[in-house]
């Protein structure tokens, strides 16, 4: 007669107890399978007799590493941060360990948490708050609270504050600024104090770089500023103090030269350049106070021109 299982007991490789609660032949088979019950109610079917007997049954919600982790922190006292004092009554995963505090209350905890020291948090905070390096956008950053491995606030160098990261982003290099756009900050210290002319020849300067469609220009000699300028003007240099048209340098040297010339006309009056709109639109006033307009500079030149009958 073949041995029955059925109600016998074993302990698994994980250390629970576990019961054989039913018996039964594998389907045109004479192999006997059994199903195991374990002590947190999870049961488990086919199981050979060869797997009960040697205790390979595994189950799910409790492993091999939660029983070495039970046997572990089981009676284990910690101090925390508050100066309470718990101790572990229970543990069944590493999300689930019951401990009881000083004063009796009972509560569930993380591993997480059970593994933090207060000694060496107060050490890590000593060591790294204050701590700063240089992230992959290029800006400095500077640890500014340490409450655990996984839980760090960190400011970058433009006032922003990124809190609840985990210290090995921070040791990577890899926190990133949500108000930093590395595009922008290069373009901005490639364009910043940058000095060129413009196509009149003035001396200019970029003095400000919002971004490439707001950039404000210093006219060095002139010490005038126009503002929100695009930097595509700045490249074609087309930005102008005189309502953003260039200036011909040419006319205004004649202009110069030429306003206020007294000259005598073939007929011997005098007459005098009050107007220079160009080379071809003069204006002459004469001794009576007569005015002649659009008149040529040439013909002023050579006398030309005469007062009006």
């Amino acid at each position: 007669m073949c041995k029955s299982y059925l109600g016998k007991e074993n302990i698994a490789s994980n250390g629970m107890k576990m019961r054989v609660i039913k018996e039964y032949k594998k389907k045109d088979t004479s192999i006997k399978l059994l199903d195991v019950e374990f002590e947190d109610g999870y049961i488990k079917k086919g199981t050979f007799v060869s797997q009960f007997n040697e205790g390979r049954v595994k189950n799910p919600n409790f492993t091999i590493k939660d029983f070495r982790n039970k046997n572990k922190y089981l009676g284990q006292t910690k101090e925390l941060l508050d100066g309470d004092v718990i101790t572990v009554i229970d543990y069944k995963n590493s999300d689930h360990i019951l401990v009881k505090h000083k004063d009796g209350r009972e509560e569930v905890i993380t591993e997480k948490f059970l593994k933090s020291n207060k000694k060496l948090l107060k050490e890590c905070i000593s060591k790294y708050v204050g701590y700063s390096k240089r992230m992959r956008n290029a800006q400095v950053a500077t640890i500014i609270a340490y409450r655990s491995y996984e839980d760090i606030d960190i400011q970058f160098e433009d006032g922003t504050v990124v809190e609840h990261i985990s210290k090995r982003l921070f040791d990577y290099n890899r926190v990133g600024n949500p108000n930093y756009d590395a595009k922008k900050e290069k373009s901005r210290k490639k364009y910043l104090g940058k000095i060129k002319k413009n196509k009149n020849g003035d001396r200019m300067k970029i003095i400000k770089y919002n971004h490439s469609s707001d950039i404000d220009v210093e006219f060095i000699d002139e010490e005038k500023v126009v503002k929100n300028t695009t930097i595509i003007k700045w490249n074609e240099g087309r930005v102008y103090l005189d309502g953003n048209r260039p200036i011909n340098k040419e006319y205004i040297k004649a202009r110069d030269t030429w306003l206020g010339v007294v000259k005598e006309n073939t007929s011997g009056d005098k007459m005098k350049l009050i107007e220079y709109g160009g080379s071809k639109d003069i204006s002459v006033e004469f001794d009576d106070g007569s005015i002649i307009c659009h008149r040529t500079l040439d013909a002023f030149r050579r006398g030309l021109i005469r007062k009006a009958s």
